[in-house]
């Protein structure tokens, strides 16, 4: 009888992220995206079918097949694999284990949960069960370590575990060597994904950066709920056998992949083709060794992160969600279903120095309440698409706090009544922001989709547009000063806040329109205008 098994690497951001050097970062993320793949590769069955790909409506595995084992799909650090029986299942996956604890020195482990699948098995259910069971492995799972210090061992300088070698005066542990192995593909393995006339910087300290101008965005963009989208679509079309359903979760996930890497490919080739017809963005953003300043991290699936000049992060994610808008609904080849596809993105700008893992684990964050939010309004609202939505922030110094803590301390006007969360009540059910509101804040805010005009990125950017752009014009009020001196007294009272505006009104000036209205605080004791005033100096529009 067939077995279905599913496996899922754990603590990959751990291991992604743990050392404070760039190579050693770009290395394990090219790990982490060949291990399961390459890892089937070496543990099936020679009999086994692995280019899920190539033919993804031809299931391999019948009764009375020589196929011993099929896989399904791979993507993402997960997988899931048809095995003929148990037996070899069972050897398949400890083989895929022992494989994985090489190629990472014991720092990925890999969780995964079997099910049995017969004719007559409804496969809707059976994947639950799955999902289920390795909920519960993964819980119940104990983490292994490596080994660490004993008396006579010396620390590795970029990650604290036990060195095995010296490299470069640097000492180095068995994770490290193998991620700057895999480090030296890096770039092979982007070139192969993306279309680019330049070489990628290698350094984060190489991104464009000038005295002053030491920022650096890490950029996280996630697809959002696909995999209970692709769940739904086996419930609409009644799709109970795995015959039927297994081609078509072949098909989605290779589409998922197909539109998320070509929109990057696009966005990447915009900026590429500004380098050639500006020669002032060129001198700008090219940096002096010739090299791209921005740096992919990771490219899986509807999983994207990458790194670029403090500048550019906002803008080539505002970009990357308008065209991946533009490529929504996908096909589907099931009863000619087209389906939504969108993705929230979280932009965290910090200095070039300053910690990468903190970075990525607050542009995570980012990304998170960008769901939430959407998810929020979309429940509020009786809508399936939940829009693609971007949240961002600046650290101007040393953040060891959450995101929720963070902005409470910096974003809440001293004696000012606190902004209500978003709630909503309905079919039983209350939906609340994750991440509180605050005054300062309007963010996160809607890039692509059908929301309320207040929401739109639209909004923000005509304020942002008079505010800054129109500060060429002679006859605009907004000159720098007033912008910085606004921005400054916006964090001390709300006293403070209108007593500068009405000195501002006295001589004809005025805030910009916001979704028709001009006050300060339009709605919920919250303001949209900190919001355009803090991209003042991080925003360069493509």
């Amino acid at each position: 009888m067939p077995t279905l098994a599913i496996y899922d690497v754990m603590k990959i951001q751990d291991f992604v992220f743990n050392s404070n050097k760039t190579k050693e970062n770009l290395g394990a993320s090219i790990i982490v995206q060949k291990v399961i793949e390459e890892g089937l590769k070496n543990s099936l069955p020679k009999n086994a079918y692995h280019d899920w790909k190539a033919a993804p409506y031809d299931l391999k595995i019948q009764n009375g097949s020589q196929t011993e084992a099929e896989v399904v799909y791979t993507g993402g650090g997960n997988a899931m694999v048809i095995y003929n029986d148990d037996n070899i299942a069972e050897k398949c996956t400890k083989t895929l284990s022992q494989d994985i604890l090489k190629k990472t020195g014991g720092m990925l482990q890999i969780s995964f949960s079997v099910e049995k699948l017969d004719e007559n098995s409804n496969f809707q259910q059976v994947r639950s069960n799955l999902f289920q069971k390795l909920k519960q492995n993964k819980a119940n799972k104990r983490y292994s370590f490596p080994l660490m210090g004993i008396g006579l061992t010396r620390l590795g300088d970029t990650d604290g575990l036990p060195a095995v070698d010296k490299v470069n005066n640097e000492y180095l542990s068995r994770s490290a060597l193998l991620k700057l192995q895999a480090y030296n593909e890096s770039d092979k393995y982007f070139e192969e994904k993306l279309r680019k006339n330049y070489n990628f910087e290698k350094e984060f300290d190489k991104l464009g950066q000038e005295t002053g101008e030491n920022y650096i965005a890490v950029v996280h963009i996630d697809g959002n709920n696909m995999g209970s989208t692709l769940e739904n679509v086996l419930n609409r079309n009644e799709i109970t056998q795995h015959q039927q359903a297994i081609p078509v979760i072949r098909e989605f996930s290779k589409t998922l992949d197909d539109i998320f890497i070509e929109t990057f490919k696009i966005v990447f080739e915009k900026f590429q083709d500004r380098l050639v017809t500006d020669p002032d963005f060129c001198k700008k953003y090219l940096n002096k060794d010739g090299n791209l300043i921005i740096r992919p991290i990771v490219l899986n699936g509807d999983d994207i992160t990458f790194v670029t000049h403090g500048k550019l992060g906002i803008t080539l994610t505002e970009h990357f969600l308008v065209e991946l808008n533009k490529r929504s609904p996908m096909k589907l080849e099931v009863a000619g279903e087209s389906i939504p596809v969108s993705a929230c993105a979280g932009s965290a700008i910090v200095k070039s120095h300053f910690p990468f893992y903190r970075a990525y684990n607050l542009a995570e964050e980012l990304c998170k309440s960008a769901k939430q939010k959407a998810k929020t309004l979309a429940q509020k609202d009786g809508k399936e698409d939940i829009g693609n939505w971007l949240d961002y922030h600046i650290v101007y110094t040393g953040v060891t706090t959450s995101l929720n803590t963070l902005r409470r301390q910096y974003y809440q006007v001293p004696g000012m009544n606190e902004a209500k969360p978003i709630e909503v009540n309905g079919n039983g059910k209350k939906a609340e922001m994750l991440y509180d509101q605050y005054n300062l804040l309007w963010r996160p805010w809607c890039v692509a989709g059908n929301v309320d005009e207040q929401y739109k990125w639209e909004q923000l950017k005509s304020i942002f547009d008079e505010f800054v752009n129109k500060n060429k014009d002679e006859n605009n009020p907004w000159k720098r000063s007033r912008l910085k001196k606004l921005r400054n007294t916006m964090i001390k009272s709300d006293n403070d806040i209108r007593t500068l505006l009405a000195h501002y009104n006295s001589r004809g000036i005025g805030l910009p329109s916001f979704n028709g209205v001009k006050a300060v605080f339009p709605d919920n004791n919250q303001t949209p205008y900190f919001d355009a005033l803090e991209l003042i100096d991080f925003f360069e529009q493509l």
